[in-house]
């Protein structure tokens, strides 16, 4: 409405500008009349100009009617277009400023009647393509939706292959410890042997002991009763009493009944050592790690080991004050095992035809926030090329028999898996190997594999 009523204001200030140039020219024309003719021609002169302006309004009504309505269709059309919010009726193809002549109007009316024809091609094409989009839109939702129930199943899948996979190493690592129990249940069986052996000699010769200060004491008894009755008959009880003594050998009943003793208590406590030890090692593990002495466990260890090593080396410990530390115990005992017996290996190969004696240190030190666990021999040494493969499964250089190549894949799988710990190695052919078990003290193992949401 705004732009219709600034046209017709154009339209009339042009039209106002023209009648007063006509009444000037009219008023020129008459004072030239006055000035020249009579006083009485003034009337004719208005008259004529009167007439003259009239001419002029009726023409310039004439010719501006039609382009004020021109104009007014446009004007028309473009509020339409502009009030209509939903596009239905520029994309229809009745709205168009009809043109009905070729003059600079009609070019106006042609080049508006081109932008709506471009509107309203760009307009189907978003429409179409909004189309498009939420076809897509919806197909893509489909798709993820889909996705994600594949998603979940996979991953229930994989929890499922996980658990598996948790079981069977679990199965695996105590396999493998009741393997390493049953390679040395000889050993262990004449490390218990051994004290009770001493047991077995103590109560023997306890027993025989005995007999003769039993005979003694009723020796004893005889003659207080000989000496109660007569002087005579407590003589010759007092010489069979002394006759006792002599063939009993009491003095030495004395020093050694307290050794035969101690022998057997010995035996016993020894004994008890090596079951307990049996005892811790080869239970089967908690599942949740829980805090533990490092250095108890390894002792207990050691004595479970120590037929593997006694005959070809000696084992010296130096073991540091270590805190607590949160870990799965009976699986670091068996990691401790596999490299004790292969480090007793190892000196075996490298004495043998010899008289020498090899050396396996065991030490535990705190290290940067870490308890490290070090054992050392002497023995002959991993070649270089090995060294990168020995921590591989099913990797062995031990004869048919004597190994099975996951001692090492399993300590690996133990320390840097699951403790998060790190599992190093040093050695040099004809000089020894160095293992080092590095685990984390205040950092809490994490449950078995668990899948991350």
């Amino acid at each position: 409405m705004r732009s219709r009523g600034s046209i017709r204001s154009k339209l009339i200030a042009s039209t106002v500008a023209v009648l007063a140039a006509v009444m000037v020219g009219v008023t020129a024309i008459a004072r030239e009349v006055f000035d020249s003719a009579h006083q009485g021609i003034t009337h004719l002169a208005i008259g004529a100009g009167a007439l003259a302006l009239l001419i002029v309004i009726l023409a310039v009504w004439l010719i501006t009617r039609p382009m004020l309505r021109r104009l007014r269709r446009m004007v028309d059309v473009a509020e339409l277009i502009a009030n209509d919010t939903d596009h239905d009726d520029v994309l229809s193809h009745a709205i168009k400023v009809e043109i009905d002549n070729d003059d600079e109007l009609g070019a106006l009316g042609k080049a508006f009647n081109e932008m709506l024809a471009q509107i309203r091609s760009r307009q189907i094409r978003l429409r179409d393509a909004i189309a498009d989009l939420t076809a897509s839109e919806i197909k893509l939702e489909r798709r993820y939706e889909r996705r994600k129930q594949a998603l979940k199943n996979i991953n229930r899948q994989l929890r499922n292959e996980m658990d598996r996979r948790s079981n069977v190493e679990l199965e695996l690592r105590q396999a493998q410890k009741l393997e390493s129990v049953g390679r040395l249940a000889s050993g262990i069986a004449h490390e218990i042997n051994t004290p009770i052996q001493y047991v077995s000699d103590s109560c023997s010769f306890l027993q025989s002991a005995t007999s003769d200060l039993l005979a003694v004491i009723a020796a004893n008894r005889e003659l207080r009763r000989a000496v109660l009755a007569n002087e005579l008959t407590g003589i010759a009880a007092l010489e069979k009493v002394h006759a006792r003594e002599v063939a009993a050998d009491v003095d030495y009943l004395v020093e050694q009944i307290p050794q035969a003793i101690g022998r057997a208590l010995q035996g016993l406590d020894r004994v008890a050592t090596i079951v307990k030890s049996m005892k811790e090692f080869a239970h089967p593990d908690q599942t949740n790690a829980t805090y533990a002495d490092l250095n108890r466990a390894i002792t207990s260890t050691i004595t479970v080991a120590r037929h593997e090593y006694k005959y070809v080396a000696d084992l010296e410990t130096d073991l540091a004050e270590l805190p607590p530390v949160c870990c799965h115990v009976g699986e670091l005992n068996q990691v401790v095992l596999n490299l004790v017996v292969n480090a007793a290996h190892a000196i075996e190969t490298a004495v043998k035809d010899s008289d020498r004696r090899g050396k396996i240190i065991v030490r535990t030190t705190s290290v940067d926030n870490h308890a490290v666990i070090e054992i050392t021999d002497d023995g002959c040494g991993i070649p270089q090329t090995h060294l990168d493969k020995i921590f591989d499964p099913f990797f062995t250089t031990k004869e048919i028999g004597k190994g099975t190549g996951q001692g090492l894949a399993i300590a690996r799988s133990v320390v840097v898996d699951k403790h998060l710990g790190r599992l190093t190695v040093d050695s040099e052919v004809g000089r020894g190997t160095t293992f080092r078990i590095w685990l984390p003290i205040d950092h809490a193992v994490p449950p078995p594999l668990a899948l991350a949401s």
